[in-house]
């Protein structure tokens, strides 16, 4: 088989692909939300569920109290922890990225990740947001 060939049919599996992909990461989504409505009865679940005029703040000052700026890595590894209480999808992690490190210098600011908290009260509703533009993107 030439490779002509297997790139038309890899092209041709192309809407299969992405419809999985998306699939998936809609379930996961689905059992994200289900921890954290199980998490928030358990004491340390109600972090996950931090709302209200200092969404946010609570995240920041107990992983980076007294910092302006973190490494990037460190930061996802404290949002992973902090919000999901476990991994994320290596696509929300990107789309995140884009939102908190655009220049990809392997820094975030405070003031990024405030910028981010802007117009939300909820990580759901941030986390639906990185979904959403995942998908879209598919």
């Amino acid at each position: 088989c030439s490779s002509d060939l297997k790139v038309l049919a890899a092209c041709e599996q192309l809407p299969l692909f992405e419809r999985r992909h998306a699939e998936a990461l809609h379930r996961w989504h689905t059992a994200w939300q289900e921890r954290l409505h199980h998490a928030q009865s358990a004491p340390d679940g109600k972090r996950m569920a931090e709302e209200g005029a200092k969404f946010g703040a609570k995240f920041w000052d107990s992983n980076f109290a007294h910092l302006f700026k973190i490494a990037w890595p460190d930061f996802v590894e404290a949002f992973e922890n902090f919000y999901l209480a476990g991994r994320c999808p290596a696509d929300l992690v990107q789309e995140l990225r884009r939102r908190v490190d655009p220049s990809f210098c392997h820094q975030v600011t405070r003031h990024s990740w405030q910028n981010l908290l802007e117009g939300h009260s909820r990580i759901t509703d941030i986390v639906d947001m990185l979904m959403q533009e995942v998908v879209q993107r598919l």
